[in-house]
């Protein structure tokens, strides 16, 4: 059965949901409107879990981190930019995980922290999940701070 982009995307959308809700999440937020489908959260250990039982469900999914001991981080601002240069997607506030729907191609990822701006290009693939870690707070970046 072939489903259309909105159904497919809203019965995904109902069983993660369902699915978060079963494993014990409290404040993962999974929302979809006419940008790509996404589940922003990863506070605590019951959201880790829950949101890496349905990594599978998404093709990129991306991960904070802070500081020397490799910490997660919130808060973070995301611009994903196709291969045009277009903003397919943006969150003010995502993280620590993120996990985003998105179709076969290429895209920049831009995140920041405490004012330092990260880029990484991705190639999403049909049938293949890509894991991006951005990670703050290295010896350069806390040097450039004149820590």
């Amino acid at each position: 059965m072939r489903m259309h982009k909105p159904v497919a995307s809203a019965m995904l959308g109902v069983g993660l949901a369902v699915a978060s809700a079963l494993a014990g999440a409290q404040s993962v937020s999974l929302m979809a409107a006419n940008a790509p489908g996404y589940w922003n959260g990863g506070i605590g250990e019951e959201e880790v879990l829950a949101m890496r039982s349905q990594a599978y469900a998404f093709p990129l999914r991306l991960v904070f981190s802070d500081g020397p001991r490799n910490e997660f981080t919130a808060n973070v601002p995301v611009v994903i930019y196709d291969e045009r240069g277009n903003a397919v997607f943006a969150l003010r506030d995502a993280g620590p995980m993120l996990y985003v729907n998105l179709p076969e191609g290429r895209y920049t990822v831009t995140a920041q922290v405490d004012g330092i701006a990260k880029t990484q290009r991705v190639t999403v693939g049909a049938g293949q999940g890509r894991d991006v870690a951005f990670h703050w707070n290295s010896d350069a970046e806390a040097l450039t701070r004149g820590m």
